[in-house]
């Protein structure tokens, strides 16, 4: 009795723990606000955005739904305290709007978004600490190709 109850709470571990898993992208876009239309994106590149003095400043995540790029830069620098951020996205060649995002944020900038079918994407992160002073600024390589 007591190996059937072990089995079975090892088998609805990995059944949950999967689930979690394959969930978790799609999951984590619908809550930064990368949903559109009802399709909510993919995470398809992430980015350890440095600061200024060599620390690191948080994460860009980068979404796809099958048309259009979204992106969100997540605080690890003074998280849960609001600075002001910025945060902007582009296509490659600059012909698929893209849009902007700025101001006091405690947890994320974001989301913004490109429409990039077939085309290369970068952002750009600028973060200032509780004093006003810039920390993070930052472009990104061309990425999301395609």
């Amino acid at each position: 009795m007591r190996i059937r109850k072990t089995v079975t709470a090892l088998a609805l571990a990995a059944a949950v723990g999967g689930t979690t898993l394959a969930a978790a992208p799609a999951a984590q876009a619908g809550a930064y606000g990368c949903t559109r239309d009802g399709v909510t994106a993919t995470l398809v590149y992430t980015k350890s955005v440095p600061t200024i003095s060599g620390g690191t400043g948080g994460e860009l995540r980068t979404y796809w739904d099958g048309y259009a790029n979204c992106s969100v830069f997540v605080k690890s620098a003074y998280a849960g305290t609001k600075t002001w951020t910025y945060l902007f996205i582009t296509d490659y060649n600059g012909d698929g709007g893209g849009s902007t995002n700025a101001g006091d944020f405690a947890t994320y900038a974001g989301p913004v978004w490109v429409r990039a079918v077939n085309e290369c994407i970068r952002e750009r992160i600028v973060m200032h600490n509780p004093s006003g002073s810039t920390i993070v600024d930052y472009t990104t390589p061309w990425h999301s190709c395609g």
